[in-house]
Order: C-alpha cells, then sequence, then structure tokens
C-alpha cells in the first residue's frame, strides 16, 4: 500500500509495507509534547491520501449569506412581506484530489461559482423573480430552484453537488439532498 512512517532519528520519511499497530493516545491532553506522540503518529498511506480508499469521498462546504424579502401564502392567509437573511450551506463531493496541487478544487473558484447564484437574490423580493411567479417563495421552493441554479453552476468542476441548506433563521432550515451520488 506505501504506508510512509517517519524515522524519528533522522527525520525522514520511510516507505513500509505493514503498518504498526495502533498506539493509544491516553493520558495525553492539551497541546501534546512531540516527545508525547505516539511512534506512529505522523504514519500515513500517501497513496490513499491522494487517491483514497474505496467508498469514500471528500466533502467540501462552501456557506455564503444573502437577503431576500417574500410573502407566503399558508392555508389561504397571505403573510406580511418580510426579510431573512438567508444562509446558504453548499457541500460538494469529489473522490479524489486532482493535479499537482492536489486539491480538488481552489475554494475562490467554488465560493466564486455559489456567490454568482447567491448574489443573484441578494436584496430581491422573491415573489418578483421569475421561479416565483409560478411556484409559491417557500424556503423548500427557494433550496429546490438553488440546487438546479447551483448544479448548472458547478458544471465543469471535479465535483458533485451533494447538498444545499438555507436557513432562514438561525433555528430553521430546509436541506435538499442528492440521494445517488455518481462520483
Amino acid at each position: 500500500m506505501g504506508l510512509i512512517k517517519k524515522n524519528k532519528s533522522k527525520g525522514n520519511l520511510n516507505h513500509s509495507a505493514a503498518a504498526s499497530p495502533p498506539t493509544s493516545f491516553a493520558g495525553l491532553s492539551g497541546n501534546a509534547n512531540p516527545e508525547q506522540l505516539p511512534e506512529d503518529f505522523w504514519d500515513f498511506d500517501e497513496p490513499a491520501v491522494l487517491g483514497l480508499f474505496v467508498g469514500h469521498y471528500y466533502e467540501l462546504s462552501i456557506d455564503t449569506f444573502f437577503n431576500a424579502s417574500h410573502t407566503v401564502v399558508i392555508r389561504g392567509r397571505r403573510s406580511q412581506q418580510h426579510t431573512h437573511s438567508y444562509r446558504l450551506c453548499v457541500r460538494c463531493r469529489s473522490k479524489s484530489i486532482a493535479g499537482q496541487e492536489q486539491v480538488i478544487v481552489e475554494y475562490t473558484t467554488l465560493r466564486e461559482r455559489v456567490n454568482r447564484v447567491a448574489q443573484a437574490y441578494n436584496n430581491q423580493v422573491l415573489d418578483d423573480l421569475p421561479p416565483f411567479k409560478k411556484i409559491k417563495s417557500t424556503t423548500e421552493n427557494l433550496t429546490a430552484v438553488l440546487f438546479q441554479q447551483l448544479k448548472r453552476e458547478l458544471k465543469g468542476l471535479p465535483v458533485d453537488l451533494a447538498s444545499i441548506t438555507i436557513w432562514e433563521s438561525p433555528t430553521a432550515a430546509v436541506t435538499l439532498t442528492k440521494e445517488d451520488m455518481t462520483l
């Protein structure tokens, strides 16, 4: 597998075919003195880090905020127009680190694309936007529309949109998750 072990005496990394049994961290608290760390603490499987184990994936998260107003009709009663400071949490998945930089995608690239979608909603009245002329501007519907827009915006990046969560307040949110992940 290519386990890499740190040679304590020389500070070098050596490749080894077998891993040592795990060492207990019992008794360590606070900032550990490097001399107190278990001998195998810095051992790692480099090919697994760069390519991951079968069945594993990375999940990247980006959060952003936007303010928007809406009215909601529930059981025939229309609410007054009110504003939310929405928190948009976007989670993407990938199975491997690509390229010489050893990143999945630069956070700046991911953040730019997520913000491009979120800013289309900032300081808007949701009811005036094209999707909500056909469907109610509920948080559930907003979440589904944003998911579709983000999926299109992230096309071409080495990630799959896994889920988004829209927080309409600090204590209330809706999450939409893609069930089958085709990574």
